[in-house]
């Protein structure tokens, strides 16, 4: 067995990524994404067990590096498990972060559908912290629900690039110049994540939430895109209003553990 932790896959660990996380999904029927843009990859390869010699990715934790706070997303093959990988892995990841951080916490990412990796969560003391919805908006398939032209909006939309032109910051004014809302954009074409969304406190209760999502949708086109993803907390009941109000649906439910 051969442990590694790299910053880049290369297109053959990524392939690799791919197919164990794949397996995952199909094995435990969850829904949980393959995290390939992540800022670490731990990975223990093998080789397959059918004599082939052929090498095959038995376990992997894909992290994404937080201020304080590691994200986690954990994987190992459903025909090697119980046998020490996972947490041969979680070492290495564990010697890392405490050389990354003054106090290290790791947050592991779970579909709450899966329970072998809720059961091997609560095996390693991990704790539920709280839960996340994926949602997603897809303009195609939403062309019927917004048929009707958008109402007039005082509201008006300016943006800007942030450190790369992948990311755009948005600004919703109301007329005399103030600043009602503001909400991110990450953009990989032919979607985009979107992220930070507030309202301006003296502005809430007044629809303006429903008509900054509208404005955006209409503007996907300008911007390349045709698909919004976001992740919304689960006792955020006024945003997952807003967002199913707007026609995105739940892609994915997600559990966040801290350990």
């Amino acid at each position: 067995m051969k442990k590694i932790c790299t910053r880049t896959l290369t297109a053959a660990q990524a392939a690799a990524f791919e197919e164990l996380t794949g397996l995952c999904r199909a094995h435990d029927k969850i829904r949980l994404s393959c995290p390939l843009d992540g800022d670490r990859f731990y990975l223990l390869s093998g080789e397959m067990p059918d004599g082939t010699g052929r090498p095959v990715l038995n376990s992997a934790i894909a992290v994404f590096e937080g201020d304080g706070l590691w994200e986690c997303y954990g994987f190992t093959r459903p025909d090697a498990r119980k046998r020490g990988y996972f947490n041969g892995l979680l070492e290495m990841l564990e010697q890392d972060a405490a050389q990354a951080l003054p106090e290290p916490d790791l947050c592991f990412v779970a579909d709450p559908n899966g329970s072998a990796a809720v059961n091997v969560l609560a095996a390693i003391g991990a704790e539920l912290w709280y839960e996340e919805y994926a949602m997603e908006w897809n303009k195609g398939a939403c062309n019927s629900l917004h048929s009707a032209p958008l109402p007039l909006s005082p509201l008006r939309l300016t943006s800007v690039s942030v450190e790369s032109e992948s990311r755009l910051d948005f600004t919703a004014w109301l007329p005399g110049d103030q600043k009602a809302g503001s909400f991110s954009l990450y953009v990989q074409p032919p979607s985009a994540c979107l992220f930070e969304l507030e309202i301006a406190e003296p502005f809430r209760g007044r629809g303006l939430g429903f008509a900054m999502v509208r404005q955006l949708q209409d503007l996907t086109p300008a911007i390349g895109i045709s698909t919004l993803t976001l992740q919304v907390s689960g006792d955020n009941l006024p945003a997952l209003r807003l967002y199913k109000k707007t026609g995105f649906h739940i892609t994915e439910t997600l559990s966040y553990y801290l350990y």
